[in-house]
């Protein structure tokens, strides 16, 4: 048994079914073609033949395997718009080969739009990432699987290219140049795989729970508080703490706190755009903000911490207090 990995495009045609016819030669005959091809060594030598799926894929399939049936080919396999048919002897299908060309012939107008759509998406997820959202960045492991995309990115633009320069080689009747992009890619797309299980293994090692200490308890607000654990994260970028604590009474306090390493005030800036709400009275260390009751959510920013806090209770009152806390006075 072999497995294969093709790394060839539409416009790689002949080079596909030569290597193909060689490997039969040599007695290895596909089992499956796809992205992963199984062969498995037989005696019998095969012809092979790529054939394309315009339209619909499923109605053109069932087309071409009634026409290549009549003429002793059996299907083996596809890969996207690609068909793969074996047979025992070698025949030259000119209606197929016609059709294939008129495909091609459009390939340059709809690759680059593709690459500008890729580009587009680029742009916009480099976009979302510059808005220095503390959620993106809470553990390693969360930074790692935001930059998973980017690859992707990267690796789908490196295909298309690809395609793009085949396409101009066609276009000009020049001998289409194996290109390097395709293996990179492939190279980029295993890589950012692989990245997703170490990214959540990463996150789950980063995050746990500790006693309550260097935090607020609803005892600093004159109320009961039963509270003993914490949640803490961490990141090359921010340590965060995050505290729940209510009582029998009906209190609750909601807590977090950011530690940053640096960049203080852009994440500042960019949480305060997504949290804060528009009724809010703004504060010399940050602002009080209305989430469900008047004034029961409020964030600073002393020092190089953002202090986020959620509460039942009216936090007006406290402003003083927890701004004074926070400042270690």
């Amino acid at each position: 048994m072999k497995y294969k990995l093709f790394l060839y495009d539409c416009f790689e045609k002949s080079q596909f079914e030569e290597e193909l016819n060689q490997l039969s030669k040599q007695g290895f005959n596909a089992l499956e073609i796809g992205w992963i091809s199984k062969f498995k060594k037989k005696d019998t030598s095969y012809f092979y033949k790529v054939d394309i799926l315009k339209g619909n894929k499923l109605k053109q399939t069932k087309e071409l395997m009634d026409y290549y049936d009549r003429y002793s080919y059996s299907y083996c396999g596809k890969r996207g718009r690609l068909i793969f048919f074996k047979g025992d002897s070698k025949r030259n299908f000119k209606e197929r080969e016609k059709e294939y060309t008129e495909y091609l012939k459009n390939q340059l107008f709809y690759n680059s739009c593709l690459f500008f759509l890729t580009g587009l998406i680029s742009v916009l997820y480099f976009s979302f990432l510059l808005k220095k959202e503390l959620s993106h960045v809470i553990t390693n492991g969360q930074i790692v699987l935001f930059l998973i995309p980017v690859i992707i990115l990267i690796s789908s633009m490196l295909f298309v290219f690809s395609k793009i320069m085949h396409a101009l080689q066609f276009k000009a009747n020049q001998k289409l140049q194996k290109s390097i992009l395709n293996p990179i890619a492939v190279l980029l797309l295993i890589f950012s795989l692989c990245l997703i299980p170490f990214g959540c293994i990463l996150d789950s090692i980063s995050r746990g729970k500790q006693e309550v200490k260097d935090v607020l308890t609803l005892k600093d607000f004159d109320k009961e508080s039963y509270g003993k654990t914490m949640s803490f994260a961490h990141s090359f970028i921010v340590d965060t703490k995050t505290f729940v604590d209510e009582n029998e009474q009906g209190d609750v306090l909601y807590e977090t706190v950011y530690d940053i390493s640096n960049d203080t005030d852009q994440y500042y800036e960019s949480f305060v755009q997504s949290h804060v709400t528009e009724d809010k009275i703004e504060m010399e260390d940050g602002y009080l903000y209305t989430s469900e009751v008047k004034n029961d959510s409020l964030v600073l920013k002393i020092d190089h911490k953002i202090i986020d806090i959620t509460a039942s209770f009216d936090l007006e009152p406290y402003y003083q207090k927890i701004v004074l806390y926070y400042k270690g006075e």
